[in-house]
């Protein structure tokens, strides 16, 4: 606008005609409105409230400052230039006015630096641009968000935007004083003889000089004096003026003294514009449509008032004009006063008006963590303050115990869901009360959270005599777990809770501590509570080695018996009860553990310790496959409520001070990681409740996928993932850059086979999941089958949890449902056994495969064979799965196995089109023609897929191309596809979807049941497409599920082989 204001200021030199005048300075003021409006808003986007002021004055006298070289400029052009080359002195001034705007407007599209968050331009360095953003975000300036019907209704639905705009239109039409002066000068001349045309122009810029100085005081004195009182002392002076000057009849010095205090209106817009962008800092585009509101109609007023009040042949003693001011500059510092009463009953009621989180209609967000970078380490102090500070409320008077109000219950004892509540937080408060001790860290102070109550809570807690007394240990004991958080607060802020100066509160302490050591646990992940507890009680609170060092060995022997090989643990021994390899491997126990193990315990055993370093660089070679690039992790196992504690690995990792493995480079990708984990659940709007407490659920609130051991304040594991404040802020993690995703590489695999978890890591550039074929677990965990046995999880689909027995209760995402009931019951894999990897090659791509065999009914003589294949890339998007079923018939069988009905099932996708609208409202199309690329529901009966918000899901049964109905002979198939529409409230991260499936009946045929019995074989292939929109549009998923897997499979000897044969 800059540029074209200057091409037509050039143009001006030209004009013949008033009409020509009218027009061009007509599109001048176009150009030039948006000027002040989005220099104020750019500057309250870099600056803080207390140094605001000072920077509008500068900025706003630079407009007085340049009026008043436009005069000199003005008087010397009509004196030296007037009749040069033929042309007027005052269209040379236009020609040297262009002349001066042109390069500069030339020069900002390189030096402009917009705003914060916009890209960084070439002169400042990227951690001038991260302070920036953190400073305003310490200010409580909201990042910008889409302006809609819902920012017009918070605009005009409040006190504000009426208040700011009615002020500057009042106090703009007082703001023509050069003006004024001039035409007064210009009287006296031509009545007088007084003063000659250069005096007239030169002497009206002494109002721009007392504009310019009184700008500059003003706006420093208000970092120092309240707004309201230098506001008041303005507006008494340019009241004096004008009722001097509606007298008139005045001495000679006292009116120049007058239109020269005029000049203080400079005063007021750099202090009103200011003041309305720090109390609608909460809330970006209401502030930026405010103060361009008020600017728009305050010089819509001002383009008439002069000439309406102040008309020319009135001047210039313009009664009426004088009386007008008087009044609206009353006016004016009114509402001011009216706005400042206003926004100090708000803030002393703790009630912001303006909301931002314009969208947010049902759970609020976390301020602090919600709208948190996640780029340095005082971001993730920000963050674990943040998270800390709705618990204040809720701590019992001896602050040993903390009860979230929502009132579901665990299976331990209310005592140690309390106990839960207390001690989890302590993975974060160790750090923080070192970091608070440090005087070196000045931006920790003020931050809202009483961390002394934690150490008041644990003596109040292990003291028997106390009302808050923990409570003594029994053998399995909820107890035990939160002793792990106790004990690493004891061993990394031993000043604070090893109680040195308090005997009486130590014994205590060891007393309580100790009884670990009796008890009977369970043969998992819990025995590194006990060995933590420990190494608290030899290292920190006294107690002789020799007292303590059988029960670290022993359990240490115990834990380092899971070890499966390439840095995997088992969580506890891999046989028959459970194979598990899941988060409790690597984040939430083993592996993080064992790295704090390292960091706090070396020098107990440095060969173990030297072990873990080398099983924790193994295990980080293929654990990064499990984040995608966004972040987000793939949901797998139980537990996962703890959210965020799936990275708490590369946390652990960072304080352990682990040198990365090859594959990964160097400490920058540990912690792009981590930190794109953070920002991913940052995102995520509905994972707190309205008291800012977390709440039990993955994306949002939902007890289906919630384990019988979650209590309310379980989900507070989580900050096990921000324990990274404790590493030091000059520390090679901070300090280096953060690097992204391996993934990104070139030359790193799509497929990855991670042989220990019986998983194949599929990092493709359509979908991130895996497909898993080999864990399980007997143990009585709620949904298992769901948690541990579907043939594939994704970080963008999630996966689905039962909620009943039917089969939309059961949610059947990315499993073979069987039933032999025609629908009454329904098997699903829960226990399969000889998994065995093997290798499919197509092309110049060869992809790991996994086989496994499992039993949907155990006393039945039925097996299913599932062999899993990864996406190739001549099929984007694609993946297979090949079932053989197989009877064997013993007479008594017969009856059970003669019919089955199958349904092979696809990612659970959100039901959800752009705009809300739900999907499985429409019509569901049964030719795929209609409408491609985008979204909604189709099926024509040999495959469905849904094409939501999400992405893209879908299954086409490739049985009969892949293996002819000839191999089918003994055997009736009959195969249609349908959509299934779930409970709500199944899937981890929608709550409503839809399920894509292709379904089977299938009848054994009367000669084979009337036979002797054997082996009989039946073969199903299936191709399951998913395509997530973060990573690929719509129209490219079309264009890929058109694409379809194409092969022959060999029933006689199992053979696949991919692609078209002649």
């Amino acid at each position: 606008m800059e540029v074209l204001w200057s091409m037509l200021t050039y143009i001006q030199t030209n004009l013949a005609s008033d009409r020509q005048i009218f027009g061009l300075r007509f599109l001048l003021g176009i150009l030039e409105t948006p000027a002040a409006t989005g220099s104020i808003y750019v500057l309250s986007s870099w600056y803080r409230a207390d140094e605001m002021f000072k920077r509008a004055g500068v900025w706003y006298i630079s407009s007085n400052l340049g009026s008043m070289i436009g005069g000199y400029l003005q008087a010397a052009a009509y004196q030296n230039l007037n009749g040069i080359l033929g042309r007027s002195g005052w269209r040379w001034l236009f020609i040297i006015d262009g002349s001066i705007s042109m390069p500069i407007a030339i020069a900002g599209y390189f030096l402009f630096p917009g705003l914060p968050t916009s890209p960084r331009i070439w002169w400042l360095k990227e951690e001038e641009q991260k302070l920036a953003q953190k400073r305003m975000k310490d200010e409580g300036v909201k990042a910008p968000k889409k302006i809609g019907q819902r920012m017009l209704k918070r605009v005009f639905g409040h006190w504000h935007f009426y208040i700011a705009v009615l002020t500057y239109v009042c106090f703009q039409c007082t703001s023509y004083v050069g003006g004024q002066m001039n035409i007064w000068l210009k009287y006296e001349a031509d009545t007088h003889g007084t003063y000659t045309i250069p005096q007239v122009n030169i002497y009206p810029t002494g109002v721009q000089g007392v504009a310019i100085i009184t700008g500059i005081l003003s706006t420093s004195l208000c970092m120092i004096y309240p707004l309201w009182a230098i506001m008041s002392v303005v507006a008494a002076c340019l009241l004096f003026s004008n009722v001097c000057l509606l007298i008139w009849d005045i001495p000679l010095g006292l009116h120049f003294t007058c239109y020269y205090l005029l000049g203080m209106t400079s005063c007021v817009t750099p202090i009103l514009v200011p003041w309305v962008n720090i109390v609608m800092k909460d809330d970006n585009e209401a502030r930026s449509f405010t103060t361009g509101a008020m600017m728009t109609i305050g010089w819509a007023f001002f383009s008439f008032y002069p000439i309406t009040v102040f008309p020319v042949l009135e001047g210039p003693m313009w009664r009426r004009g004088f009386i007008v001011n008087t009044v609206l500059t009353v006016t004016f510092w009114g509402l001011f006063m009216v706005g400042q009463y206003l926004w100090r009953r708000d803030e002393k009621l703790d009630r912001f008006s303006i909301v931002s989180d314009e969208e947010e209609t049902t759970m609020p967000r976390l301020p602090g963590f919600s709208d948190n970078p996640f780029q340095t380490r005082s971001d993730l102090i920000l963050a674990a303050v943040s998270l800390l500070k709705p618990l204040e409320v809720y701590k019992s008077e001896g602050k040993a115990r903390i009860r979230i109000a929502t009132a579901s219950g665990a299976g331990f004892s209310e005592t140690a869901a309390q106990l839960e509540g207390f001690a989890r937080p302590l993975w974060v408060v160790a750090h923080l009360l070192n970091i608070a001790s440090d005087e070196q860290e000045t931006g920790f102070r003020g931050l809202g959270v009483d961390l002394q109550s934690w150490i008041l809570g644990l003596k109040a807690g292990t003291d028997p005599r106390s009302d808050e007394y923990f409570g003594d240990l029994s053998d399995f004991d909820q107890r035990m777990v939160e002793m792990e958080s106790i004990a690493l607060a004891i061993l990394v802020a031993p000043s604070c809770f090893a109680f040195q100066d308090d005997t009486k509160a130590r014994v205590n302490l060891i007393n309580w501590l100790s009884q670990i050591n009796s008890k009977e646990m369970p043969v998992n992940n819990w025995r590194w509570f006990r060995v933590f507890v420990n190494l608290a009680l030899t290292a920190r609170l006294g107690v002789p080695q020799e007292h303590v060092r059988k029960y670290i060995d022993n359990d240490l022997s115990v834990l380092d018996s899971f070890y499966l090989g390439d840095g995997w643990s088992s969580d506890g021994p891999w046989d028959n009860e459970r194979k598990q390899a899941d988060y409790y491997s690597g984040s939430f126990a083993i592996q993080y553990a064992q790295l704090l193990f390292v960091k706090y315990a070396a020098d107990f055993d440095f060969e173990r310790a030297d072990r873990y370093k080398k099983q924790a660089r193994d295990f980080a070679t293929h654990y990064w496959r499990y984040f995608d690039t966004s972040g987000a992790a793939i949901p797998f196992g139980r537990s996962l409520t703890y959210r965020f504690a799936c990275a708490a690995f590369w946390s652990a990792f960072g304080l352990a001070e682990i040198e990365p493995p090859i594959s990964l480079g160097d400490v920058g990708v540990v912690k792009g990681l981590l930190l794109r984990h953070l920002r991913w659940w940052a995102l995520q709007r509905h994972i707190f409740n309205t008291d800012g407490t977390l709440n039990i659920g993955y994306t949002y609130p939902n007890m289906f996928m919630s384990e019988d051991y979650n209590s309310p304040q379980s989900v507070y594991w989580c900050l096990k993932s921000l324990i990274a404040i404790g590493i030091q802020r000059k520390a090679p993690f901070w300090t280096s850059e953060e690097r992204a995703n391996p993934i990104t590489a070139d030359h790193v695999s799509r497929i990855q086979l991670i042989l220990q978890a019986k998983q194949i890591a599929c990092n493709t550039p359509e979908h991130h999941f895996l497909l898993s074929s080999g864990q399980s677990t007997r143990k009585d965990h709620r949904s298992r089958e769901a948690k541990y046995c579907k043939f594939a999880y994704s970080s963008a689909f999630a996966f689905s949890v039962p909620s009943g027995t039917s089969l939309e209760q059961l949610a059947p995402d990315s499993v073979l449902s069987l039933s032999h009931d025609d629908g009454e019951t329904w098997k699903v894999r829960w226990d399969p056994y000889g998994t065995k990897c093997e290798s499919l090659c197509y092309q110049d791509e060869c992809v790991p495969t996994f086989v496994s065999s499992w039993k949907p009914w155990t006393k039945l003589n039925f097996v299913v064979e599932t062999r899993l294949i990864p996406p190739l890339r001549a099929w984007p998007g694609w993946s297979l799965r090949v079932h053989t079923l197989q009877w064997t018939l013993p007479a008594n069988d017969s009856s059970h196995l003669e019919r089955l009905f199958s349904i092979d099932s696809g990612f659970a996708i959100a039901a959800e089109a752009d705009g809300g609208k739900p999907i499985f409202e429409q019509r569901c199309n049964s030719d795929f023609s209609t409408n491609p690329g985008g979204q909604g529901w189709w099926n024509d009966g040999f495959g469905c897929m849904i094409a939501s918000t999400a992405g893209a899901s879908g299954v086409v049964d490739l049985t009969y191309r892949f293996a002819p109905p000839r191999t089918h002979s003994s055997i009736q198939l009959s195969s249609h596809s349908k959509i299934i529409r779930p409970n709500a409230n199944t899937n981890l991260s929608a709550q409503r979807t839809l399920i894509p499936s292709a379904q089977h009946r299938i009848r054994l045929q009367s000669s084979i049941l009337s036979g002797c019995g054997g082996p009989i074989l039946c073969h199903i292939v299936t191709g399951i497409f998913a395509v997530d929109r973060y990573k690929v549009d719509l129209e490219a998923a079309w264009n890929f599920w058109q694409h379809q897997p194409t092969g022959t499979f060999d029933p006689s000897n199992g053979t696949l082989r991919l692609g078209s044969f002649d």
